[in-house]
């Protein structure tokens, strides 16, 4: 009798353990007993944690391995499953693994099968190119997220394909340090960009996988840059504007959009305060305000300025900052954009030769 009711009380233990860790997240409300009394909110979380094996399990298999050979050397890069049509198996990876002429591409998937990929077509401005094959088994292609509602600090994992020697595949977890817009500068054209910074150590063999978020979804694709003589390789182009050029590189191998030459934001993401220091409307809540005016750029020429609203490009409501990216992707260089603009708080149409 004595050994059960001793079992019985370590169950009891444990139970009580085992609620314990399990119980909600709490907020705790500490005082400050020094000259100022402060009152600081801490909130503890106990029992929750993000185990992101199970992501890195079920998402490895939709990325791949691309092998770029050349007469001087071989180079590897990772890959994403982008789409599956019958037997048309198309993959996305970094610009990055099509520098040189003559080169043979082979594709390796997760389970060690390796065939040759044609190289559809390449975006120099968002680092990204499009690659078709045919394999002969099923394969899956990655779910797609959205970039644009990403915030500062938000959990992030990247993926890299298989090591061709060790078979391992390499993964990295940490944050999202900066979601926006940047300025890029090609040799025809030049761009705004939706870019994605991060924490992440990411290695030379991972640039062209997928960042994804915590449900798997991708997000973006990591690329390299060369930013004050350094290579950083923290990047990602952000998914909801690789769509759009991927799809124009699969229908037409190269990607068409008039470059307008303003960094704006959403109007409705600004505090009113925000808007008081910028001379805005304070009942405008639609709309994009420039923030940056490119020099010597479509819009300078126009006579555009910062602080001015976007409210329509040929008449689609500019509602969210993909808005007028869209309109831009469904133009090309020497067509007329019309917009609707507020500057000063008076409305004004405006015709502008996109470059």
């Amino acid at each position: 009798m004595a050994a059960v009711a001793a079992g019985f009380l370590l169950w009891n233990v444990w139970l009580t353990l085992r609620l314990y860790d399990q119980r909600p997240a709490e907020t705790a409300e500490l005082r400050n007993e020094g000259p100022e009394d402060v009152t600081v909110t801490t909130h503890t979380i106990e029992g929750y944690i993000t185990d992101i094996t199970e992501t890195v399990a079920e998402e490895r298999h939709k990325t791949v391995t691309i092998s770029t050979v050349n007469e001087q050397e071989e180079r590897i890069f990772s890959g994403v499953i982008y789409s599956v049509m019958g037997t048309d198996v198309w993959i996305l990876s970094s610009s990055s693994a099509t520098q040189g002429e003559g080169e043979l591409y082979v594709v390796r998937f997760d389970n060690g099968l390796s065939y040759e990929a044609e190289l559809r077509g390449t975006d120099e401005l968002l680092g990204i190119a499009l690659f078709l094959t045919h394999p002969e088994f099923d394969v899956e292609a990655i779910d797609m997220g959205s970039s644009l509602s990403l915030a500062q600090g938000e959990y992030a994992i990247a993926l890299g394909g298989r090591n061709l020697h060790t078979g391992i595949g390499e993964t990295s977890f940490g944050v999202v340090s900066m979601s926006g817009q940047k300025y890029v500068s090609g040799e025809e054209q030049e761009w705004i960009r939706e870019e994605i910074h991060t924490d992440l150590r990411i290695s030379s063999e991972m640039e062209g996988g997928p960042l994804l978020n915590l449900s798997g979804q991708m997000i973006g694709l990591l690329y390299a840059e060369t930013e004050d003589g350094e290579r950083q390789l923290n990047r990602a182009a952000g998914i909801s504007e690789v769509l759009i050029a991927a799809e124009q590189l699969r229908r037409n191998g190269e990607v068409n959009r008039g470059y307008l030459g303003v960094i704006t934001r959403d109007l409705k993401d600004l505090e009113l305060y925000q808007k008081s220091a910028m001379n805005l409307p304070l009942d405008q809540n639609s709309g994009l305000v420039i923030m940056e005016v490119i020099e010597g750029s479509p819009a300078q020429e126009a006579g555009l300025q910062a602080n001015d609203i976007l409210v329509s490009a040929d008449e689609v409501l500019l509602s969210a900052e993909d808005s007028l990216r869209k309109v831009l992707y469904s133009h090309e260089s020497g067509d007329v954009i019309n917009l609707s603009v507020i500057h000063g708080g008076a409305s004004n149409a405006l015709s502008v030769e996109l470059k």
